[in-house]
């Protein structure tokens, strides 16, 4: 291409890549920018007279999601590192199926979920038509559904799949050598875990748990379909005040209270997703996992998965 065919190409391609530009940006403008503008100002609104009043009851709301989002990520982590710990480091028949399996509760719709929940532990579900039919007694022995332990139960049965996930991946490229080298110099196998496994582990374990908290703190449907109407999370209060009781400036206060609470449990995953990666070197397929070598561990195997 001559010179001047040169000059008159480049100011078409850089006229073409800023139209191009523009899409996102206006995009990001009027769908992200302006509405997010909009909250902060409507949340201002919120400063207004009797701040201490309504301060009293978005608190008590903040704190129940706080406390449940909290205990939930606790539970789930608990329910899920044997599992993460067995998919990590041992070969049985039907791992990959299983571990497809154990991924499908993350996708389900939540009234799938709720749907399944109430016709297993709901007042006429199969546990409590089992107990009438044994006792005879007609007054249901499980009482779950519309308490704390159903909500409980239904977040660490969501995010079960995500300790495997994350957890177990990371579990997967520990070299084995290192435990094995551990408990060649005499150490136990809770100290070889204490102090061999755990440290390279604990990254991923604080990312999975941040991970759990920020699903467990947004959690709506959970909460609307299974907790009932005494239990509030910010989602379900932020609906309730925007779409039933027009109270725009305190929902608007209450969104901007997710958005910093989800922004920093954000950057602070982000930050431990980095080291993860910079601790743990990959390795090769089925390296750093067995068989189970006796009647124990094809015991624990089988009953961790059942």
């Amino acid at each position: 291409m001559s010179a001047a065919g040169k000059k008159n190409f480049q100011p078409k391609n850089v006229l073409m890549g800023t139209l191009f530009l523009l899409i996102p940006v206006l995009f990001l403008l009027f769908f992200f920018f302006l509405p997010l503008r909009s909250i902060f100002e409507t949340a201002y609104r919120f400063f207004d007279a009797e701040i201490s009043l309504k301060w009293s009851k978005v608190g008590n709301v903040f704190w129940f999601t706080f406390w449940q989002a909290a205990v939930s990520m606790v539970l789930t982590l608990a329910c899920g590192f044997p599992a993460a710990w067995i998919f990590s480091r041992f070969r049985f028949p039907g791992k990959t199926i299983l571990r497809g399996i154990f991924s499908i509760p993350f996708i389900l719709p939540t009234v799938v979920t709720a749907a399944a929940f109430n016709a297993l532990l709901g007042p006429r579900g199969w546990i409590n038509m089992l107990w009438t039919m044994a006792t005879g007694d007609p007054a249901p022995a499980v009482k779950l559904i519309n308490t704390i332990w159903i909500i409980l139960l239904a977040h660490i049965f969501y995010n079960f799949s995500v300790v495997i996930r994350i957890v177990g991946n990371a579990w997967i490229q520990i070299d084995t050598r290192l435990e094995s080298a551990a408990k060649t110099l005499g150490a136990s196998p809770w100290r070889t875990f204490w102090e061999v496994t755990f440290p390279q582990l604990k990254p991923a374990i604080l990312s999975a748990g941040l991970l759990i908290f920020l699903f467990d703190f947004t959690s709506y449907g959970v909460i609307i379909l299974l907790g009932g109407p005494k239990f509030r999370t910010i989602e379900v209060e932020i609906y309730q005040r925007a779409l039933q009781m027009l109270n725009l400036p305190s929902a608007g206060f209450l969104s901007l209270l997710q958005i910093l609470v989800t922004l920093a449990v954000t950057l602070v995953d982000r930050r431990l997703s980095k080291t993860a990666r910079t601790n743990l070197a990959p390795r090769v397929s089925g390296e750093n996992t067995r068989p189970p070598a006796n009647f124990r561990e094809k015991t624990l195997v089988l009953t961790i998965i059942l």
